[in-house]
């Protein structure tokens, strides 16, 4: 239902997204579905489905879809109209911490709006109450 979804969502937001040549005729039909079903009910539906029975070929050969993808889940590193304050732990168990420090230090060199913080501690809770500190701070010099 998931990617049902997703690709539903992005030939919805790309008009010129060709997806057809790439599913078979039940994925299609449960494409089309998607596009006007509630996703508990979608979710429902599918149970069981086999994935590879949407597709004739690999996605991965549409060019198109795969930009399409990339540029949904790109976050912007420049163009802030406002303040930013970005925070860090160093020890986060919940994402790729090189690649959120990537992230921090290319929007602070491309963003004079951008102010990034890392927490060098060793749980989330520690982490959680400097970030909240720094935001509290941060906010308060936005209102004066």
């Amino acid at each position: 239902a998931d990617i049902l979804f997703t690709l539903s969502a992005l030939r919805t937001s790309v008009p010129t997204l060709r997806l057809e040549p790439f599913l078979t005729d039940a994925g299609t039909t449960w494409l089309d579905r998607a596009a006007t079903t509630c996703s508990d009910d979608l979710a429902r539906d599918v149970a069981g489905l086999s994935l590879g029975s949407l597709f004739s070929k690999p996605l991965s050969e549409n060019w198109e879809l795969l930009n399409a993808v990339s540029g949904a889940n790109m976050i912007p590193i420049k163009g802030f109209t406002r303040p930013v304050l970005l925070t860090q732990g160093l020890f986060d168990q919940n994402v790729v911490v090189p690649l959120s420090l990537r992230y921090l230090n290319d929007a602070q060199a491309a963003d004079r709006h951008v102010t990034a913080r890392t927490y060098l501690v060793f749980n989330q809770q520690q982490s959680d109450a400097l970030s909240d500190n720094d935001i509290g701070s941060f906010v308060s010099r936005l209102l004066r």
